[in-house]
């Protein structure tokens, strides 16, 4: 997953297949990426995956909160995905 700082994309780069998820507001949608990726989760290609790349791109002009990048580490982990990369 790519974390903007108005945006979240999910995604399964082996099929080129990314999904977006705009801001709710001036917040995250989280609801929309907890319940994204607990569908990856229980597909063929995550079900017995525990992995989940996790990526911000935060600049200058568009900063990702670090609150941010923590949230989406908690929700993957509460989705099933415990083992995780920070990139």
């Amino acid at each position: 997953m790519l974390l903007q700082s108005d945006r979240i994309w999910v995604g399964l780069s082996r099929v080129n297949e990314f999904q977006e998820i705009p801001k709710k507001g001036d917040q995250q949608d989280w609801e929309k990426f907890e319940s994204t990726l607990k569908e990856h989760k229980s597909s063929t290609f995550f079900t017995d995956r525990s992995d989940l790349e996790i990526a911000a791109e935060s600049t200058t002009a568009a900063p990702v909160k670090y609150q941010d990048i923590i949230h989406a580490m908690d929700l993957a982990v509460r989705a099933g995905f415990p083992g995780r990369r920070t990139l």
